[in-house]
């Protein structure tokens, strides 16, 4: 019988996962943990993380002058008018308004 994973091993596969995307399959393999744990290793890994770091790490913005601040760094760096922030690593799919010709071309072809 194998010994429990150790909670050193579950955040260490956890932070792996989330750093590199790198598939269960991939992780079971490297770590010698079966995928089918990795789901329920992972999810129980970062809600503990959140639980424990979100007040301290995570704070949105209370007010609609903090949002406006928020908006206007991310314009000033990132010359992204009308924006708040980016998702990293993520590909979202939208609908092209009718009659819009080549203004949304997907050059991904998706």
């Amino acid at each position: 019988m194998r010994k429990a994973v150790t909670s050193h091993e579950q955040l260490s596969v956890t932070l792996r996962h989330l750093a590199t995307g790198e598939s269960k399959q991939s992780l079971g393999y490297a770590y010698r943990i079966s995928p089918n744990l990795l789901s329920r290793i992972i999810p129980e890994v970062c809600e503990a993380l959140y639980q424990m770091l979100h007040t301290s790490h995570l704070k949105l913005p209370q007010t609609e002058d903090e949002w406006r601040r928020v908006q206007a760094d991310y314009n000033n760096e990132w010359q992204f008018p009308n924006c708040m922030g980016a998702l990293d690593g993520k590909r979202v799919l939208i609908g092209k308004p009718a009659k819009s010709g080549s203004i949304y071309y997907d050059y991904k072809s998706n």
